[in-house]
């Protein structure tokens, strides 16, 4: 079954939240305001979407998945400030514990690239390109034709950001840099001033949100590690670019650490919400095969 209806009732339930929270308690939007960020970027989503509709074939998938991803993370950024003001305990002290035990030493590894710049400026640029994989991924599956796929990678999208944000606004983290600190020389997309920005949202509520910084909240589970999942999953039989993909994310599961600031669990935290969204994807999206094996 086609899920554009779906999509499109999560996209309008996303605007009226984000609308009624910044009612009720408002966030500041910084320079370019709460009628920039949110109300024009969904009236260019909703051109866009229109002109996918209008036209046939690859291009109206490519549009419209492109569109739906554009502006649900649009939404899904401020709603994600929102739940600081509803935030639990802070977890980064276990999460650290936890890599120690099993072998690793964020610290000590920080400190091999930050003698290696070359190599640290290789993971910058695949940190990077990692955060907008999900829109790159449509280009490939609407030029094949597979709209089923973009359509599910945008539902699982969805799935994993809910039960991201709904885990860390219950146990908030944001990475073994909040920890350890990194080196101050270091070129790095979590550097020691962006984690010291992100304490003082923890102990006083959101601050600005920025509409266009590539830069993340969270910590336990990263994202990121969501991404690379669910990019390389959906694009698995396209070949070629399935092979390209990879090869990224590779890069980029060594950057999450280092450029990303993460714990190494936050990584598997990824790699597990990736999965549960699969599973849970693949049960809305054939609701008369639920018996047949989970993985689609």
């Amino acid at each position: 079954m086609s899920l554009r209806p779906l999509l499109a009732g999560i996209l309008v339930v996303c605007f009226v939240a984000v609308c009624a929270l910044q009612a009720i308690a408002p966030i500041n939007f910084g320079p370019y305001g709460f009628a920039r960020c949110i109300i024009w970027s969904s009236a260019a989503t909703a051109a866009v979407g229109f002109i996918g509709f209008r036209l046939r074939g690859r291009w109206s998938a490519i549009l419209l998945g492109g569109a739906f991803l554009f502006e649900f993370a649009a939404l899904a950024t401020p709603l994600n400030h929102f739940a600081l003001w509803i935030h639990g305990p802070d977890i980064d002290g276990t999460l650290a514990h936890l890599d120690r035990m099993m072998g690793f030493d964020w610290p000590a590894m920080m400190s091999w690239f930050a003698l290696h710049p070359t190599l640290n400026m290789a993971l910058w640029v695949a940190y990077v390109l990692s955060t907008f994989q999900l829109l790159f991924a449509c280009v490939p599956l609407g030029w094949t034709g597979d709209i089923r796929a973009i359509e599910r990678l945008c539902l699982a999208t969805v799935i994993s950001t809910v039960v991201t944000i709904g885990f860390w606004a219950a146990f908030p983290s944001f990475g073994a840099v909040a920890v350890y600190g990194a080196p101050d020389h270091m070129f790095l997309v979590m550097d020691n001033a962006y984690t010291r920005g992100l304490l003082d949202l923890l102990a006083r509520g959101p601050g600005a949100v920025s509409c266009v910084s590539t830069k993340g909240t969270v910590g336990f589970p990263s994202y990121h590690a969501v991404e690379s999942v669910l990019a390389c999953w959906y694009l698995r039989r396209t070949r070629l670019v399935f092979a390209a993909f990879c090869e990224l994310n590779v890069l980029a599961f060594i950057s999450m650490p280092v450029q990303g600031g993460h714990h190494l669990v936050d990584l598997f935290g990824g790699i597990a919400v990736a999965a549960i969204s699969i599973v849970a994807v693949r049960v809305i999206a054939s609701p008369s095969r639920r018996m047949q094996p989970a993985f689609a």
